[in-house]
C-alpha cells in the first residue's frame, strides 16, 4: 500500500477527493513476493487519477490513466453480455487489429462504468486528459490514485502487485488494480481491471495466459448474479524487465508467469467479493473430486452464487441443505452418496448424509467472520476425480437491498426514506439536513430531561415515603388501610419500595439517554421494565384478593388502582419518550451513514 506521503506528493496540483480505504491484499503465500506499487510496480509504467467532473455528484476522483513507456503487448477479457457497452466494442476492435498498445496515443484502450445509458461528458473528458497526462508518475501514490479513481460504489480501492522469479536470476513484476462491488457475477460483471507486467512475452503467450487467469479468478466471483455490460480486464506486458522474449506457452517460464498472473487476479477478485455491496463476510468455496477443473469451478460458482446460501451465511445459519442444493443444480453430474460438505472446520455432510454436527460452533464461526469482515470457507467434495476449483462471493445482507434500491433514485412516489433523501441532495444540502436533525435531537433531549426527570423523581420519592410510613405506622395511609386484611405491613413496604425503584430506574434511563448515553439508558430500562411489571402484578393480586373478601367498594377501590398503574404507566411513558427521541437519532445516524456512502459513489 502506498504511504500517505507518497500519495499526497502524487496528488499535488490535481483535483479530486481520494478519501477511501484500501481493501486487504488477499494473495496467498507462494513462490512470489507481494510488493507495493500496484500498476506502477512493474518497470516502464506510469499512472494517475483525478476528478474530471464525470460523476453526477461529489468531487471523488473519476478518471484514471495508465501508460506504458514503450509499446506493450495487450490482451483483454470482456463481458459476455450481448448488450456490450461502447468501450467494450472499441477495445475488442483495437485488440483484433493490434498486438501492442501504449495508452497515450493510438492505439489505446478505454474502459468505463456507471449508470447504464448515461453518456460521458465528452467536453469534461477532453479538458481533463491533458492535465491527467501531465501528472503521470511511476510512484506507488500515482498507482493508488488511479485505483481510487476507477471505483464507483466500492467502499475500498483494490490494487496489488507481486514479484516472481521465472528462472534463476530472472525476476519480473506484475501489478494490478480493479473495481467492483455490485453487479458481480461469473463472466465478470460491473468489474474493471488493469494488469501490468514488465516481462517480455509474445502475444501468443500473454493473451491465453490472461484468458486462463480470468477463468480462474474474475469469472469465479459473484455478488448478486447480475452480469454487467461493461466488464473489462486488460493486460499490458511491455518487456521492460529485459531478457529473451517468452514465446513458448509450454515453457517453464511461461507456466511460472501464468501462475503468478492467476494468483494476482485471484487476489484482486477476492477483494471485489470482500467489498460486495453490504457484505459482512467473504465466502470462499472449494470444490474437489470433479472430473475436471472446469466442472469443479462450476460447482463452487453455483454454491457462492446461491441467494439462499448467501442469506444463510448472513444469518449465521450452517444450512447444509442449501449448499447441497446449490451444488446439485450446477449442471455437473455426480453421485449423491459421494458428497461431503464442510463449513470451516465443521463437517456438515458425509456420504451424502447429514451429520450430527455442532450447529452452535458452526454458527459462532460465521459470526466471528462477520464481526471481523473475514472469510468463511466452504468445501464441497463430489467424488474422487482430479478436478479442483474455487469461487468467491459474499453474504446477502439488508444493506445490499438498501444500496441498490436507491442506486438512481428519483423518489417520484413520495415515499423516500432518509437514505433516499441523501442520494438526491448535494453535500452542502446534506450537511444542512444533518445540522437541523442534530439541533432537533438536542432540543428533544433537553426538553425531555426538563419534563420527565422532576416528575419521575417526585413519584419515586412518594413511593419511598409510603414504604417508610408502612414500616413506622402501617395503616395511617388510606390505601394501606384498605389492604390490612390481605397484606402484611412488611409486604406493603416492600411493594412501595419496589415501585419506587422501578420508577427511579425508568427516570434514570431517560436521563442517561438524554445525556448521549443510549447504550446505558437502554441497559437500565430493561430491569426497570421487569421490576415495574412485577410491581404491577404484586399490587394487582393484592387488590384482587381484597375485592374477593370485601366486594367492590368504590370509596376504597379507586385509591388503590393507582398502585399497580403508576409504575406500569410510568415505564410505558419512559419507553415512549426514548423511542420518540430515538427516532430523530436514528434518522440522524442513517443520514450520516448515507452521507458517507453517497459521498464515495
Amino acid at each position: 500500500m502506498a504511504s500517505a506521503a507518497s500519495t499526497e506528493q502524487a496528488s499535488a496540483g490535481l483535483p479530486g477527493s481520494f478519501d477511501i480505504p484500501a481493501a486487504p491484499i488477499l494473495i496467498p503465500e507462494g513462490p512470489w513476493k507481494v510488493i507495493e506499487g500496484g500498476v506502477t510496480a512493474p518497470a516502464g509504467f506510469k499512472a494517475q487519477g483525478m476528478y474530471a467532473g464525470l460523476r453526477a455528484k461529489g468531487d471523488k476522483a473519476d478518471l484514471a490513466l495508465v501508460v506504458s513507456d514503450t509499446p506493450a503487448v495487450a490482451a483483454g477479457a470482456f463481458t459476455l453480455n450481448v448488450m456490450a457497452a461502447a468501450p467494450v466494442t472499441l477495445c475488442r476492435e483495437v485488440l483484433a487489429a493490434h498486438e501492442t498498445v501504449r495508452g497515450a496515443s493510438d492505439p489505446f484502450l478505454v474502459m468505463s462504468t456507471g449508470v447504464i445509458g448515461r453518456r460521458v461528458d465528452a467536453d469534461a473528458l477532453s479538458a481533463a486528459l491533458p492535465v491527467l497526462a501531465a501528472g503521470l508518475g511511476a510512484g506507488a501514490g500515482h498507482a493508488l490514485r488511479a485505483a481510487v479513481a476507477i471505483t464507483t460504489t466500492d467502499l475500498a480501492s483494490k490494487s496489488a502487485a507481486l514479484e516472481v522469479e521465472l528462472a534463476p536470476g530472472r525476476t519480473v513484476r506484475l501489478g494490478g488494480m480493479c473495481k467492483g462491488s455490485g453487479m458481480i457475477h461469473p463472466n465478470m460483471a460491473t468489474m474493471l481491471g488493469v494488469v501490468t507486467c514488465d516481462a517480455p512475452v509474445a502475444a501468443a503467450v500473454w493473451r491465453p495466459a490472461l484468458a486462463a487467469a480470468c477463468a480462474a479468478s474474475f469469472n469465479q466471483i459473484t455478488v448478486d448474479g447480475d452480469t454487467s455490460t461493461n466488464d473489462t480486464v486488460l493486460g499490458l506486458a511491455n518487456g521492460a524487465a529485459g531478457g529473451a522474449a517468452i514465446g513458448d506457452p509450454n515453457s517453464p517460464e511461461a507456466r511460472a508467469l501464468g501462475a503468478a498472473l492467476t494468483v494476482l487476479l485471484q487476489g484482486l477478485a477476492k477483494s471485489i467479493a470482500w467489498d460486495g455491496e453490504g457484505a459482512t463476510m467473504l465466502l470462499e468455496c472449494t470444490a474437489r473430486g470433479a472430473r475436471s477443473d472446469a466442472d469443479a469451478r462450476r460447482v463452487a460458482r453455483s454454491v457462492v452464487g446461491s441467494s439462499l446460501v448467501k442469506s444463510a451465511m448472513f444469518g449465521h445459519d450452517p444450512n447444509w441443505g442449501r449448499i447441497a442444493a446449490a451444488a446439485g443444480y450446477s449442471g455437473v453430474d455426480y453421485r449423491q452418496e459421494d458428497v461431503r460438505i464442510s463449513l470451516g472446520d465443521t463437517e456438515l455432510m458425509r456420504g451424502g448424509q447429514p451429520l450430527d454436527f455442532d450447529a452452535a460452533a458452526a454458527s459462532a464461526y460465521m459470526k466471528a467472520a462477520a464481526a471481523a469482515h473475514g472469510t468463511v470457507t466452504i468445501e464441497v467434495s463430489i467424488g474422487d476425480g482430479p478436478g479442483v476449483g474455487q469461487a468467491w462471493g459474499c453474504d446477502l445482507s439488508y444493506d445490499y437491498v438498501k444500496i441498490n434500491a436507491v442506486h438512481d433514485v428519483s423518489c417520484e412516489d413520495g415515499h423516500a426514506g432518509i437514505e433516499d433523501v441523501a442520494s438526491i441532495l448535494d453535500e452542502s444540502e446534506q450537511d444542512a439536513v444533518i445540522q437541523e436533525l442534530a439541533a432537533q435531537s438536542a432540543r428533544a433531549r433537553r426538553q425531555t430531561q426538563l419534563c420527565v426527570t422532576p416528575l419521575g423523581a417526585c413519584l419515586a420519592l412518594l413511593y419511598l415515603y409510603f414504604a417508610g410510613q408502612a414500616l413506622v405506622d402501617p395503616w395511617s395511609i388510606r390505601h394501606h388501610a384498605e389492604l390490612r386484611d390481605v397484606l402484611r405491613p412488611l409486604a406493603i413496604a416492600a411493594g412501595d419500595l419496589g415501585s419506587s425503584i422501578a420508577v427511579a430506574a425508568g427516570t434514570w434511563a431517560v436521563a442517561a439517554y438524554c445525556n448521549q448515553s443510549e447504550h446505558q439508558g437502554r441497559a437500565i430500562l430493561r430491569p426497570a421494565v421487569v421490576l415495574a411489571t412485577l410491581m404491577a402484578v404484586f399490587w394487582s393480586l393484592g387488590i384482587l384478593k381484597m375485592l374477593r373478601l370485601r366486594g367492590f367498594v368504590l370509596d376504597g377501590a379507586w385509591r388503590m388502582f393507582w398502585l399497580p398503574a403508576a409504575p406500569a404507566v410510568w415505564t410505558l411513558i419512559t419507553l415512549s419518550v426514548i423511542n420518540t427521541v430515538g427516532a430523530v437519532e436514528r434518522d440522524l445516524r442513517a443520514l450520516r451513514a448515507a452521507r458517507y456512502r453517497f459521498r464515495h459513489i
